[in-house]
């Protein structure tokens, strides 16, 4: 697979294994107009003697506003907060603006096929400095949505993230990849888990961040009315 072999391609300077916990909040305002909510965060273990508990290595906060086009395509605009290593003194705080165009298609009744194309506008923490610096990145990802039976289904995609501006280690600078199966409950939406793969280049050397996770994530839909039941 693809995500794999990037994993392998070049040196690598830092690996780390862990948790990637997220959720996923869908609120239908009206037939057209929906307002996500999608956070995540994620844990690595702590690799000292003197303390075994997991470490937060990750927290991302994104707040969007979605507009249905039409049954297959979806545009919307999100605003981003994200902290690295959010607990320790080597925290890195970004705020971001993205604004994305999404595309399903029903390839068959069990497979439906999704794509997105994302533009970022980042305005990353350089502390040492006391400013922000703006990178503008953009993103595709590809993904296969099978359904098994009434219940589970697998959710397979990658991502391929591209630097545009500059200064920057590398133009294709990051990957994120999912292998899950998902399963449909009556009213509390869906739970996916599986082996998550990102990896991203550190400097013009080439070296790599290579994180592995197990990624489990719950997505839920909620309609206006509260008297209404969570819809999947």
């Amino acid at each position: 697979m693809v995500w794999l072999i990037c994993g392998l391609a070049g040196a690598q300077s830092l690996s780390h294994q862990g948790l990637f916990h997220a959720q996923a909040i869908s609120i239908s305002m009206s037939k057209s107009i929906t307002y996500d909510l999608f956070l995540f965060y994620t844990l690595h273990p702590h690799h000292g003697s003197t303390n075994p508990k997991p470490e937060a290595f990750m927290g991302y906060v994104e707040n969007a506003l979605s507009y249905k086009i039409s049954d297959n395509i979806n545009c919307s605009l999100a605003y981003v907060y994200e902290r690295l290593m959010p607990f320790t003194n080597l925290y890195r705080n970004e705020h971001r603006i993205h604004a994305q165009l999404m595309y399903n298609i029903h390839l068959t009744s069990r497979f439906t096929l999704y794509q997105r194309l994302r533009t970022d506008q980042r305005f990353i923490e350089n502390r040492a400095a006391d400013i922000y610096n703006f990178v503008w990145r953009g993103r595709y990802l590809a993904g296969l949505n099978i359904a098994l039976n009434k219940t589970f289904y697998l959710n397979i995609y990658n991502e391929v993230f591209f630097t545009i501006t500059h200064p920057r280690a590398a133009f294709y600078s990051e990957n994120w990849a999912l292998a899950a199966v998902g399963i449909n409950t009556p009213h509390m939406g869906n739970i996916e888990a599986g082996p998550m793969y990102i990896t991203w280049v550190n400097n013009d050397a080439g070296e790599r961040t290579n994180l592995y996770y197990i990624n489990i994530t719950w997505l839920i839909k909620l309609p206006v009315n509260k008297k209404a039941k969570i819809q999947l």
